[in-house]
């Protein structure tokens, strides 16, 4: 069968989901926009009225459509799914961390789902945000650093109670959180897309590290403290690392100069001497420094895990966090 007969078979709605899937595979081996553009004029109607059926769909969706990387799935709920990971919707993606929640994307999601311009208040630096206040029409609420997509769960559901909306926030797939009617809803669950009307709790930071590295020791840093003086952070960020071993004692941090005991015997040690570009890279490259006299004495060495978390971990320790991709 020749790329024309192919092409058409995927656009025929007609046929099997099965034997148009087929033809557009076949598609692949014959050039690589050749699938793509029979994946593009099949799906882009059945997706657009299913994304204005969910109350999900945006004046921006052919634009964003078109920009996309496909997935090459005719399946109409995967396609749902899909288009709540890559595109500009009525909805608000969800949060990966708080930081996500002080940018203009998400100001503008929220206006989306609403209609309404919220006002947000940043508490702490836009890179490592303590939490964000958020005015939306009558709602006054915080998003905070344990739990973000619940905060935001319950802020849209605050905002449909007092707006008076039929509409209620669900939460599907893991990926966005909207305002849908009971119609809305079961149109969801018709795709097969996987949809909750309240939001499970995310994992907190430092309960993810602690399952995976059950044994280690572990010691949150809080970074906004100590933002005002560069010297002033790097002697925080090396006490929070020493006091992961009660082993370690006596520490003193002279400018680049560190000395400290461990088991009693004393160690010295100097700091890198360059500025690094922010709180990540210096405390990479305290604890490489650190690690240096550490890890032989301790078999362990501090590292920095997601959520400003320091870590002593050994090797075994180390592979794990890094492995669950929960190294900074």
């Amino acid at each position: 069968m020749g790329v024309q007969e192919l092409h058409a078979l995927v656009l025929d709605a007609t046929r099997p989901l099965a034997e148009r899937e087929r033809a557009l595979n076949d598609l692949r081996g014959l050039g690589t926009r050749f699938p793509e553009l029979a994946w593009r004029a099949a799906v882009r109607a059945p997706l657009r009225a299913a994304l204005d059926e969910l109350g999900l769909f945006v004046p921006t969706f052919d634009e964003d459509f078109d920009e996309a990387v496909p997935i090459l799935d005719l399946e109409l709920g995967k396609l749902v799914v899909w288009a709540l990971a890559r595109l500009r919707l009525r909805c608000v993606p969800v949060p990966k961390d708080l930081s996500a929640c002080t940018r203009v994307a998400f100001r503008a999601a929220l206006t989306n789902v609403t209609g309404v311009e919220p006002t947000l208040d940043v508490v702490g630096t836009l890179r490592s945000p303590i939490e964000v206040r958020v005015t939306l029409g009558p709602v006054q609420t915080s998003i905070e650093r344990g739990d973000p997509v619940r905060d935001v769960f319950a802020l849209l559901a605050a905002w449909a109670e007092r707006s008076g909306t039929t509409r209620r926030p669900v939460f599907a797939s893991n990926l966005a959180v909207w305002l849908a009617n009971d119609v809305q809803f079961r149109a969801a669950e018709r795709l097969g897309v996987r949809i909750e009307r309240a939001v499970v709790r995310a994992l907190d930071p430092l309960e993810t590290v602690r399952a995976v590295v059950p044994g280690a020791r572990i010691a949150p840093f809080e970074d906004h403290e100590h933002l005002d003086d560069f010297n002033d952070y790097r002697c925080a960020l090396v006490d929070a690392a020493c006091a992961t071993s009660d082993r370690i004692e006596d520490v003193t941090v002279d400018g680049r100069r560190v000395t400290l005991a461990i088991d009693g015997a004393p160690v010295e040690l100097e700091l890198p001497r360059t500025r690094p570009r922010d709180f990540r890279e210096l405390a990479i490259r305290i604890f490489d420094a650190l690690a240096a006299v550490l890890e032989p004495r301790l078999g362990a060495r501090p590292v920095l895990a997601k959520g400003d978390i320091i870590v002593l971990a050994t090797a075994d320790e180390y592979a794990r966090l890094r492995d669950a991709g929960l190294l900074e």
